[in-house]
Formats: structure tokens, C-alpha cells, sequence
């Protein structure tokens, strides 16, 4: 069997073509991960220094909907767009919280005495600042963790898309 070049360059493109398809499903596959992950801990935990009793870092929702994944060539970027996203993931150095939002949470998680509640936030956070709950940070330490499992799921689904 005679084998030419012109076989074997095309033979090459090709494998340069499944692997460039294979690379995109491993990027999209860790961000996906990434970004469902992060939101989980966000809504449930769980969340290293975490003193929300109420679960996970925030409980509006609005920074858990403001996750985004931002496609490029073979590589995705997760991303949080809400303004504060930095503040919860970092945490922040003493700075004084005005009373208003920090009303609106307490009856919007029906505390009684808000403003008993409202007072003792405003204090804490005006001299100790706030702990950094390192959600995005968290789901990418747990993509790194998993990622055998997410590459095989990714292969997997590639696989059966060809």
C-alpha cells in the first residue's frame, strides 16, 4: 500500500481539526464547571470564614446571576459582574456600611429588631472589616481537584457528538 504526502497532510489537518474541536469542549467543560460550582457555593456554601447563617455568601441572588463565561480560542474566562463580586470573594479592610441596604436585608430575611441587628453589622464591619469568602477561588481549587472526571466527561460527550 502506497501511502502520499498529499494523504498524509490531510490525514494531519484533520487530526489538527479534532484536536482543536477536543480542546474547545475541555475549555467550555472546565468553565461550565467553574461557573456552576461557584454559584453553588455562593447559594449554599460551602464557604471558608463564613458568618452568613443563611447559607452561602449572599442571599439576593444578584451576584449568583451575574456569572459569566467569556469564550476565547481555547480558553474561557469565569467572571463575576456584579459590583461587590471582588468584596465577597476578597473581603474587605474596616469601612463604615450605611444603615439603608443593610435594613432592607434584615427584613428581607424577616430579623426581628432589625435595627438592633443593622447597629451591630455597621460595628463589627467598621472595625474588623469583612472576611473574604472565596467562592470563585473555591471552584476553581474544585475543578482542579476533579478535573480527571471533567476532561472524561468531556471526552465522553465529544466522542458522542462526532
Amino acid at each position: 500500500m502506497k501511502v502520499d504526502e498529499d494523504s498524509i497532510n490531510k490525514f494531519i489537518a484533520q487530526l489538527e481539526e479534532v484536536s482543536d474541536e477536543l480542546a474547545e469542549y475541555f475549555a467550555d467543560a472546565i468553565a461550565d464547571y467553574i461557573l456552576q460550582k461557584a454559584q453553588e457555593y455562593l447559594e449554599n456554601g460551602p464557604l471558608e470564614n463564613s458568618r452568613n447563617p443563611y447559607g452561602g455568601a449572599t442571599n439576593t441572588g444578584t451576584l449568583k446571576r451575574s456569572g459569566v463565561v467569556l469564550n476565547e480560542v481555547k480558553k474561557r474566562i469565569v467572571g463575576f459582574g456584579a459590583e461587590y463580586a471582588p468584596y465577597i470573594e476578597y473581603g474587605t479592610p474596616p469601612h463604615w456600611i450605611p444603615a439603608r441596604p443593610l435594613l432592607k436585608w434584615a427584613k428581607q430575611n424577616r430579623i426581628k429588631n432589625p435595627w438592633a441587628i443593622v447597629k451591630a453589622i455597621q460595628k463589627r464591619v467598621a472595625s474588623e472589616g469583612t472576611p473574604p469568602k472565596p467562592f470563585l477561588r473555591q471552584a476553581i481549587e474544585s475543578a482542579i481537584s476533579n478535573a480527571d472526571q471533567i476532561m472524561d466527561e468531556a471526552v465522553a460527550e465529544f466522542l458522542s457528538n462526532l
